[in-house]
C-alpha cells in the first residue's frame, strides 16, 4: 500500500508532499497545478509482469509516465533525483522507500540525441524481492486517461473493430457483475442483452447492447463508465485468482484521469460509492483527479465517517503551489469558483422566521455559531400566522426556516403535515415559551451552581428571582400567564445576558442543546439544497 509520495525538484513540484487514503484519493484543484504529473509518476511506480495477469482489454497492469505526459527538453531536468515514495508490503513491517531520478535517453542505439524522457527508481533494496534492484514495486497498476473519451460518434465507422468476448476473459458472474453496476450507476430502464468489446485504433472498450440501440450507440458517458468498470472488474478478477494460488497480495492501484467526465452527478455519486467498496473488498487504492465540486462534497462528507479517503488538492491561490489533505468543502468550493465566504455572506443567508423578539433572543444566543448562515426576520407573528403562510405561500416560504417555540404542538391542527412535507420548521427546545424556560431553569439550580455564587454580590439568589419573578404580585395586573412571563423577561434582560444564563444552560442540558442544534442543521440543509446554498457540514 502506498502511503505518500514526496516530489522534491520536479515541474511546479518542490519538496511538495501527496498522502494517499487507504481507499480513495482524490486529487481536485484548478487546471495547471500538476495534478496530472501526480498520477504519472504513481502509476510509473508499479507493475507486474504479463505472465501474473492482464486486464480485461489484454493490457498489462503497469503505466509508463508517457503514457500520460511527455518530457520537456527545454523545462524538464536532464538528469537526477525528483522524489521519493513510501509504501507498505504485507506481511513485512515498516515504511519502504523508492526514490525516483529522471534521465534522458536514446529510442535507438543509432539515434543522436537522447529525446526519451524517463522516471525511473533509483537502485533500492526491495524488501519483498530481498534484494537491490531498480525495479518498480510489484503492485498492479493500471491508467485510464482522456484519451479513453474518444467518441465513437466521431469516429469513421471502417476504423470500428468489434471483437468476440471469450468466456476466459469475461465469465457469465462477470457479466452479471457488470450488467448491475452499469445500470444502477446510469439509472438505467432498458434491460441490456450483451457486450461488445471493439477497438478503435489504441482505445478497446466495451459496450452495451439492448433492445433500442448496440454498442454503436452508447453514449460517451456510457463508454465512459464501461472502461471504469472493466478496470475495477479486471483488478478483481486478478485478486481473486491471487487468492486462489495463495499468492501474497500486493495490493492495487487504479488511476483516472478526470473521473467525472461525461458522467451526470447522481452517476458520479454511485460510482464514487462502487469504487470505495471494491477498495475496501479487495484492498486497492484508487487515486482519480477530478473538478466535480458533487464529488469533493461527497468525500468531505462520507470521509468524516470513514476516515480512510483523502482529498489532495492543489492550490496556487496565494502564487506558489500548496497542497491541502482534506479541507473543508467550503474552501475548495470557494478556490473552484474563484469566490470567498464574505462576498457570498449576505447572499447565501437564509431567512429565519420566529414569533416574537423573545424567541429571536434565544436563536442568536443558541445558533451564534451559525448566525452568519442566517437572515433573522424582525417580525411578530404568532405560530399558527407564520404557519399560515407557509400553508397559503409554500412556492416562497418552503425555502425560509421557521422555528416555533417549544409549546407549539401542532400534531392536532390543520397545520400537522406541513413538518413532513416542507422540512423547514424547528422547534426550540423545551416544552414551553422561551422566557420560561429560563425562568424556570433558574430557579431550579442547585444551591451551589456557579451563576449563584459568582453573582451573590450582585444580589441574584433563587428567593430574589422568585420573590420579583413573572408569578410574583409584581407582574399581577398581567391576567395571561404568557405576559407576565413576557414582561418579566423584557424587565430582566440585561441580568440575564450579564450572567449569560444561555451558556450555562447549554452546559447544563447538552442533550436538549446538541437535539435542537442537529435538528436545525438538517432542515437548514434540506433548505439549502433546495435554493441551491452551501450546506453546513
Amino acid at each position: 500500500m502506498i502511503k505518500k509520495l514526496v516530489l522534491n525538484d520536479f515541474r511546479i513540484f518542490n519538496n511538495h508532499e501527496v498522502i494517499l487514503g487507504t481507499t480513495i484519493t482524490a486529487i481536485a484543484g484548478q487546471n495547471a497545478t500538476g495534478k496530472s504529473t501526480i498520477l504519472g509518476v504513481l502509476g510509473n511506480a508499479c507493475e507486474i509482469k504479463a505472465a501474473r495477469g492482464k486486464t480485461i482489454t489484454n493490457k498489462r497492469f503497469q503505466t509508463e509516465f508517457s503514457e500520460i505526459m511527455k518530457g520537456s527538453q527545454t523545462y524538464d531536468k536532464k538528469n537526477g533525483e525528483i522524489g521519493t515514495l513510501y509504501y507498505e508490503y504485507p506481511t513485512i513491517e515498516g515504511i519502504n522507500e523508492l526514490s525516483f531520478r529522471v534521465t534522458w535517453q536514446k529510442w535507438n542505439p543509432e539515434d543522436e540525441e537522447a529525446t526519451r524522457f524517463r522516471i525511473i527508481p533509483k537502485r533500492h533494496y526491495d524488501v519483498f524481492l530481498e534484494k537491490e534492484t531498480e525495479s518498480k514495486l510489484m503492485i498492479p497498476s493500471f491508467y485510464l486517461g482522456l484519451s479513453r473519451l474518444n467518441p465513437l460518434g466521431e469516429e469513421d465507422i471502417g476504423n470500428i473493430k468489434e471483437h468476440k468476448i471469450s468466456k476466459s476473459l469475461l465469465t457469465e458472474e462477470d457479466l452479471q457483475w457488470l450488467y448491475k453496476n452499469y445500470t444502477h450507476i446510469l439509472s438505467l430502464n432498458s434491460e441490456i442483452e450483451s457486450i461488445s468489446n471493439y477497438s478503435m485504433g489504441k482505445k478497446i472498450s466495451g459496450g452495451v447492447n439492448t433492445q433500442l440501440y448496440d454498442y454503436i450507440g452508447n453514449s460517451s458517458g456510457q463508454d465512459n463508465l464501461m472502461q471504469i468498470l472493466y478496470a475495477l472488474l479486471s483488478f478483481r478478477k486478478l485478486y481473486i485468482e491471487s487468492c486462489d494460488k495463495e499468492e501474497v497480495w500486493t495490493g492495487g492501484l487504479l488511476l483516472i484521469d478526470e473521473i467525472d467526465a461525461t458522467l451526470h452527478p447522481a452517476a458520479q455519486i454511485k460510482l464514487i460509492d462502487l469504487i470505495y467498496n471494491i477498495c475496501k473488498e479487495i484492498c486497492i487504492q484508487v487515486v482519480f483527479t477530478t473538478h466535480s465540486l458533487q464529488i469533493l462534497e461527497y468525500l468531505d462528507k462520507k470521509n468524516k465517517k470513514m476516515n480512510d479517503i483523502n482529498i489532495a488538492y492543489f492550490t496556487t491561490a496565494n502564487s506558489i503551489l500548496q497542497i491541502i489533505n482534506n479541507p473543508p468543502y467550503e474552501a475548495m468550493e470557494n478556490d473552484m469558483l474563484i469566490s470567498d465566504y464574505y462576498s457570498k455572506r449576505k447572499v447565501n443567508q437564509i431567512a429565519l422566521y420566529s414569533e416574537d423578539d423573545e424567541a429571536r433572543w434565544f436563536i442568536k444566543r443558541l445558533l451564534k455559531d451559525y448566525i452568519s448562515r442566517i437572515k433573522i426576520i424582525e417580525v411578530k407573528l404568532g405560530g399558527e400566522s407564520l404557519l399560515n403562510l407557509l400553508q397559503n405561500d409554500p412556492s416562497y416560504f418552503r425555502n425560509v426556516l421557521f422555528v416555533l417555540d417549544g409549546d407549539k404542538d401542532i400534531s392536532k391542527t390543520k397545520y400537522k403535515d406541513l413538518p413532513s412535507k416542507h422540512c423547514n420548521i424547528v422547534i426550540l427546545p423545551g416544552n414551553t415559551s422561551p422566557e420560561k424556560l429560563i425562568y424556570n431553569y433558574l430557579i431550579g439550580l442547585h444551591p451551589t451552581h456557579e451563576i449563584l455564587e459568582s453573582n451573590f454580590i450582585k444580589g441574584l439568589t433563587i428567593r430574589m428571582i422568585e420573590e420579583n419573578g413573572p408569578l410574583s404580585d409584581k407582574y399581577s395586573k398581567y391576567t395571561i400567564e404568557r405576559e407576565r412571563f413576557k414582561e418579566w423577561f423584557k424587565d430582566n434582560k440585561v441580568m440575564l445576558e450579564d450572567i449569560d444564563v444561555l451558556e450555562f444552560w447549554k452546559q447544563d442540558y447538552p442533550n436538549e442543546y446538541k437535539e435542537f442544534i442537529q435538528q436545525f442543521l438538517n432542515r437548514y440543509n434540506i433548505v439549502a439544497a433546495r435554493t441551491n446554498l452551501p450546506k453546513i457540514n
